[in-house]
């Protein structure tokens, strides 16, 4: 019996100049594997080196047995607005790596979210504080939903929009972001009072190629919330059972 060995998705990161003349990155490096961490840091060091402004960090991957993950912690979310970067992430399942047009024929199912965690955190408590009403409130040891074996690892305050059926997550981001950005200065006292953490929480259900934009403005909002970007992407065969 021949052991089946996984198929590593193929991560490619560029720097690209924003500019609808000059499409050669300023910055490319390929690798297989399951994180872009480390390609995403050589492409930071070069637009820190090269001093460029404007430019758009493009992670491509090709995905393997499974969709590569992609996570930016908040230093780099910091570093990233700083440069005053865009990014964009793109998923192409493997079976459609070597078509020649890659166009989003079914709409993802997404999900947008903020949310604020910690075991110090008081998920009803921070309405209050930050003057908007959560969407969903995680108390730690609790069953989600009241049943089933698992149980919440911490508290968690969160705003969301719910899944939906979109071709852009930006939509979903905007509108988190815009309920958020007036509340900033509670949103870090509170960060700093439970000792909690803060992140942007991206899932996206697909069929087709996936992308996954994050404009400047974006990308400077979610710095200030001193939060860290997650996306959770899962490819399916059909999105026919959440029709």
């Amino acid at each position: 019996m021949t052991e089946h060995k996984p198929v590593l998705p193929a991560l490619t990161v560029s720097l690209m100049p924003d500019s609808r003349i000059e499409h050669t990155p300023i910055f490319e490096r390929s690798e297989r594997g399951y994180e872009f961490d480390a390609l995403i840091a050589e492409a930071l060091g070069e637009a820190e080196r090269a001093m460029t402004d404007g430019s758009v960090l493009m992670c491509v991957g090709i995905a393997g047995d499974s969709a590569p993950s992609f996570f930016l912690d908040v230093p780099v979310v910091e570093r990233i607005a700083r440069l005053g970067l865009a990014a964009t992430v793109r998923v192409i399942p493997a079976a459609m790596a070597n078509e020649r047009h890659h166009k989003e024929a079914i709409c993802p199912r997404l999900d947008t979210h903020f949310q604020i965690g910690g075991d110090d955190v008081d998920p009803v408590a921070l309405d209050d504080r930050i003057g908007v009403t959560a969407s969903e409130r995680h108390i730690k040891g609790m069953r989600p939903g009241g049943s089933g074996p698992m149980t919440h690892r911490t508290n968690r305050w969160i705003l969301g929009t719910g899944y939906e059926r979109r071709s852009d997550i930006a939509v979903q981001l905007e509108q988190v972001l815009d309920t958020l950005a007036p509340h900033t200065d509670a949103v870090i006292a509170e960060l700093d009072r439970a000792n909690a953490d803060a992140a942007v929480h991206l899932v996206a259900f697909y069929v087709d190629p996936l992308t996954v934009s994050l404009s400047r403005e974006h990308l400077a909002t979610i710095a200030r919330l001193r939060a860290s970007v997650d996306l959770d992407l899962y490819r399916v065969d059909s999105l026919q059972p959440w029709v």
